[in-house]
């Protein structure tokens, strides 16, 4: 009987063994995939970055500058015969009277008007 307990007990300790070692492998597995997933994280970013400077140099006037005016593209400024203009009536404004009158103040002007500022002098 002693044999087989003892048996029993070594075969108990080997699985525990073995269990507690694919616990271990699974979380060295786990931090390969961590670091693996932080390194294609980073490389998106990197990736992000280089696209979005591609963007803004695409968009920047100096890039639509040379692609407009280039010799090879269709686009040139107009002459004047293409141009139209708008003719507005004239408006005084003292026919609007829209001028404020500076000798009027208000009450709340005088009220939170600020005074001359104190100025250092020698003693």
């Amino acid at each position: 009987m002693k044999l087989t307990k003892f048996l029993f007990s070594m075969m108990f300790i080997t699985a525990m063994s073995l269990l507690y070692i694919q616990l271990q492998v699974q979380i060295f597995d786990l931090a390969y995939q961590g670091k693996s997933r932080e390194l294609e994280m980073q490389r998106l970013s990197d990736e992000n970055t280089a696209i979005l400077y591609n963007i803004s140099t695409l968009k920047s006037a100096n890039h639509l500058g040379e692609k407009v005016l280039s010799q090879d593209s269709g686009m040139k400024f107009l002459d004047d015969e293409h141009v139209v203009k708008l003719m507005t009536p004239v408006h005084h404004p003292e026919n609007l009277n829209l001028v404020a009158n500076p000798d009027k103040k208000s009450f709340f002007a005088d009220l939170f008007s600020l005074k001359s500022q104190a100025e250092a002098g020698p003693r």
